[in-house]
């Protein structure tokens, strides 16, 4: 998440919130955050949520993104995931 200068602003059991500011190396062409930038730092924040449900020592990994833009990002933009049901020996999703 360096490139990207985010940080975690909010650490919970199940629940990680990423923020940063948008700037110029996140832009794409229309001056908004690229789709790329946002997509990784959901990922980011959706493994570092899962693992914060699991035992020490555990180990987390994606195996399928979904996400569904609403409107252009601009300024500053905060994600964040948190638990989906189910038991997370298992494939499970998290919500951003």
């Amino acid at each position: 998440m360096r490139p990207f200068q985010a940080r975690i602003s909010s650490l919970e059991r199940g629940l990680v919130e990423i923020s940063a500011t948008n700037h110029p190396d996140l832009e794409q062409q229309d001056g908004h955050v690229h789709a790329g930038a946002l997509a990784t730092s959901a990922d980011s924040a959706g493994g570092y949520a899962a693992l914060s449900l699991l035992p020490s020592g555990s180990r987390v990994l994606t195996v399928e993104v979904k996400l569904n833009f609403l409107r252009p990002s601009v300024g500053k933009h905060d994600l964040w995931k948190r638990q989906g049901p189910g038991d997370w020996r298992y494939d499970r999703g998290v919500r951003a």
